[in-house]
């Protein structure tokens, strides 16, 4: 059974769990400093966020321009989140799908600290399981 129930559900937390990572200065001036964008479009259920340099969108409108895009389920992305599933383990095996410098993706990584941290709270929030 598929962690979310559908596409609000996940755009929504997504949404909020970004934006709490760029309330962090340091991550917010690490993306801007960086010049990164990412696109993320997850299936199962479908949904599109774009995080750059203090600025999230989710949605149809987050379809615009971004130095990486990731390809990923929507249940891989909340293991990878839950640091049920390492993110170099699932892009090596095909998992998540990344385009761009590979540099940049280096760099976004290095963000996945607050991710962590905040994930389970949001999903706690939501109501999903962490176990």
């Amino acid at each position: 059974m598929p962690v979310f129930e559908d596409a609000d559900q996940l755009s929504s937390l997504l949404k909020e769990l970004w934006e709490n990572v760029l309330e962090d200065k340091d991550a917010a001036e690490q993306i801007r400093k960086a010049g990164i964008s990412v696109l993320t479009a997850f299936r199962d259920p479908e949904a599109f966020i774009w995080v750059g340099a203090g600025k999230v969108v989710a949605g149809e409108k987050a379809k615009g321009d971004a130095v990486i895009r990731l390809e990923m389920t929507a249940d891989t992305a909340h293991d990878i989140y839950l640091k049920k599933l390492n993110l170099a383990t699932a892009l090596g095996t095909g998992k998540v799908k990344a385009k761009g410098p590979a540099m940049k993706l280096v760099q976004m990584a290095s963000l996945l600290k607050r991710v962590y941290e905040e994930y389970p709270k949001l999903c706690q929030k939501y109501e999903l399981p962490v176990t």
